[in-house]
Parts: C-alpha cells; structure tokens; sequence
C-alpha cells in the first residue's frame, strides 16, 4: 500500500497528473467511439485518428496504433474514404495511414511509413511511400499474435500484482 502510494506521488510530481496513460489512452479511444470510430477490444491507441471523419475508421482487436502516427480519412483531392485496421496489427511511431487503406490482419506498419496502398495479411511495410519488406514467418506470426492479445501489461507495475498478505510492506 506504502509502495503504490509513493509510486503515485512521484507520478504526479513527474507528470503533473494523477492520471495515468492508460487512463488517458482509454478516455481518448471512447471519445473516438462516441464519434463514430468503430474501435475493437485490447486496442493501444496512441497516435491519432482523423478528427473530420472518425466515423470512417474501423480498428479491430488486439491493435497498437503508435505515437505520432495518424489513421488520414480525408484528402482535398480526392474526398473521404474509409481507413481499416484489422486484427492484430501494429503500427510503428510516425507512421500514416492515408484514405482509402486496409491494413489486413496480422501486419506491421514500420515507423516513418506513409501507407497509400493496402497492406496485405502477415506482412511488413516501410518507407515513404510504403512497400512491402517482406511476409513474416509462421513463427513470427505466431509470436506476434500472442504478444498483441496478451499485451494487457502495459501501464501495470512490472513486478506484477502484489497479494493483499504483502501490500502493505514497504
């Protein structure tokens, strides 16, 4: 109890805020969900999604959306179009995804991307504009999968729970 209290202060101290990124991150995502954005289960939303259409994205389950990146629904030339995310996908810092894209199930967006074209299943993208680096093995699909469902960690205490026998020693 001692140790979650002075973890809380130093926070605030640090941050400036007595809430944390998760509960940041999880009042942002309903925020989008309010306006239309159909968002899945497990989802890590850090980077942004188009403030003018949020209605036109659909992001699926167990998803990490990185910082400094953006879901793009709109363009001056050619209107709106919708953005879908499947499952299990990661994108990378900085990336954009721009209208019109699918990124399929299971597919890595690297950092720095600009995604003009669908991105197929089990596959990494890079660069400006994003190209296909290559398909992931079996065996990274299956790590990667596992890794994005049980990514439930984040924002928790990396020593793990603590029992209510201990919780108050220091």
């Amino acid at each position: 109890m001692i140790r979650k209290f002075i973890k809380k202060i130093l926070r605030r101290i640090i941050l400036g805020s007595s809430r944390s990124e998760i509960e940041m991150m999880a009042e942002r995502i309903e925020t989008y969900r309010q306006l239309g954005a159909k968002i899945g289960r497990n989802v890590r939303l850090i980077g942004r999604i188009d403030g003018l259409n949020p209605h036109l994205v659909t992001i699926g389950d167990n998803c990490v959306i990185g910082a400094s990146s953006a879901l793009l629904t709109h363009c001056a030339i050619h209107g709106a179009h919708p953005v879908v995310i499947e499952d299990e996908v990661w994108i990378g810092f900085n990336a954009l995804i721009l209208p019109g894209v699918t990124v399929h199930t299971r597919s890595i967006v690297g950092a720095g991307a600009v995604v003009t074209r669908d991105v197929p299943p089990e596959t990494i993208v890079v660069g400006n504009p994003a190209r296909v680096l290559r398909s992931l093995t079996d065996e990274e699909v299956e790590r990667i999968s596992r890794e994005l469902r049980e990514f439930a960690s984040i924002g928790k205490d990396p020593d793990g729970p603590q029992s209510q026998e201990n919780a108050d020693e220091p």
